[in-house]
This record gives C-alpha cells, sequence and structure tokens, in this order.
C-alpha cells in the first residue's frame, strides 16, 4: 500500500470515486437496455448502440479526468514532488458493447433460450462489461502514468475489500506490473470494483493482502497444476473469496 497516510487516503477516495463512477454507467445503460427490441434486434440496434457508446465514452472520459488528479495529488503526497499524468482512455466503446448486448442475446437464442429470457440474461452480463469499459479510462491512465514515471517501480491492483479469487491473486502479486499494453494486471472482468495504485516505495502487504498472499501459496501447492487457471480453481474452492462456493451470491 501507499507509505505516507495521505497516500493511502487518496487511493481510497479515488477509488470511491470510480465506483460512483461504475454506479452510474451501470444504471444509465440499464435505463437505454430497453431501447434494444428483442423482437427487431437487427432494426433497433444502431439507435441502441449510439446512445449506449455516447453515454460509455462519456463515463470513460470522466474515469480518465478523475484519475489523473489522483494520479498528481498521489505523487506529492508520497515523493513531494507532482508529475504529469498520461490520460489513455480507450477511445471508443462500440464494439464491446455491441458483443456483450445484441450479439450475445442472439447467441443465447441461438443456443436454445428463450428470448425474452435471452435478452434478460444478457442485461446483467452487459452491465458489467459496459462499467468494465468505463472504468478502464482510469485504469489504463494509471498504468501508462506509472509505466512512464521514472520515479515508480510499477503499479499494484487494489480490491474492493471482496475480491474474487482471479483479482485476490493479482492483488497478491504487489507492484509488479509496469507495462501499460501487455500486463495482466490490465485484466479486469465485468462487474470488478478493483482499481490500481502507483508504488514508489518497497510494498508492504496490508493484512488482507497477506491472506490473499497465503490463499495464493496455499493453492499453487496443493494445485494438480500450476497453471494460473489451475491455482485459481483451487484459491476459489478453498474460500474465502467473492466466487467461492460457500460465498457465492
Amino acid at each position: 500500500m501507499a507509505s505516507t497516510a495521505d497516500g493511502r487516503e487518496l487511493t481510497r477516495a479515488h477509488q470511491a470515486q470510480q465506483l460512483r463512477i461504475a454506479t452510474a454507467v451501470t444504471a444509465e445503460v440499464r435505463a437505454l437496455w430497453a431501447r434494444l427490441d428483442v423482437d427487431d434486434l437487427d432494426g433497433s440496434t444502431p439507435y441502441w448502440l449510439a446512445t449506449t457508446s455516447t453515454v460509455v465514452d462519456r463515463r470513460t472520459l470522466e474515469s480518465e479526468r478523475v484519475a489523473g488528479a489522483y494520479l498528481s495529488e498521489y505523487r506529492f503526497a508520497e515523493i513531494g514532488a507532482r508529475g504529469e499524468p498520461v490520460l489513455r482512455a480507450p477511445t471508443s466503446a462500440a464494439l464491446a458493447l455491441q458483443l456483450a448486448g445484441p450479439v450475445r442475446v442472439k447467441q443465447l437464442i441461438s443456443a436454445g433460450m428463450d428470448p425474452e429470457q435471452a435478452y434478460r440474461a444478457a442485461r446483467t452480463k452487459f452491465e458489467g462489461v459496459a462499467s468494465r469499459q468505463a472504468l478502464m479510462g482510469g485504469r489504463l491512465t494509471i498504468a501508462a502514468t506509472s509505466q512512464r514515471d521514472r520515479r515508480s517501480i510499477g503499479w499494484r491492483r487494489v480490491t474492493d475489500g471482496n475480491p474474487c479469487a482471479f483479482c485476490a491473486m493479482l492483488a497478491s502479486r504487489g507492484p509488479v506490473y509496469r507495462d501499460a499494453s501487455t500486463a495482466e494486471g490490465l485484466k479486469y472482468h465485468a462487474h470488478c470494483g478493483c482499481t490500481a495504485e502507483p508504488m514508489y516505495t518497497e510494498w508492504e502487504p496490508t493484512e488482507a493482502e497477506q491472506r490473499y498472499i497465503d490463499a495464493y501459496t496455499n493453492a499453487r501447492y496443493t494445485a494438480r497444476q500450476k497453471s494460473v487457471k489451475d491455482v485459481v480453481r483451487d484459491m476459489r474452492r478453498n474460500g474465502g473469496f467473492r466466487d467461492s462456493p460457500t460465498t457465492r451470491r
């Protein structure tokens, strides 16, 4: 975690701001979902996609701006000098939204699901995709800025306090993420509440993060195969995470 109390508070406040953006964009795309007509997917998609993309793109830029302001204040709190954030929001959400929206509805119907049921089932996942797309504005900005910053040793995953096993595994690694274009640390799933934090000093895990480290270490020991997929599966099966069988909601 951050080395200063001010830095830790800035990270906490930044995460809260990003989660508010996620909540806002989820409500907005839920309201627009009704414009997608399950009885006329091809005909209703263009207008639905245009209006929904506009909303998500606007929230993506908001996420980017929030992260940029956070990075400047955070760097000053941590090392006494401000820096220029590298703004790196995705240019458009249209393709991701189309795949998660009408394309997904069609896939479910083709698989034998009732059209109305497919329409409702796709919406839940779609809202998570829209939220993820919006928050990538801030996530990519933090990654790109940390990569450019010579004083930074990398960035780390910051969970929302109730992570799935995969996010806990990524958080257990600390500030190992540096490449903004290829890092595994940039793998955020739908409905993910994680953010990121640049690090300028040696990482000291919190109590929760030490639990993630212990869970990962135990799973590495017990997993039959040592691939990431197998280790995460064992972490999930052993319990204590959002997607564990004993805690899944």
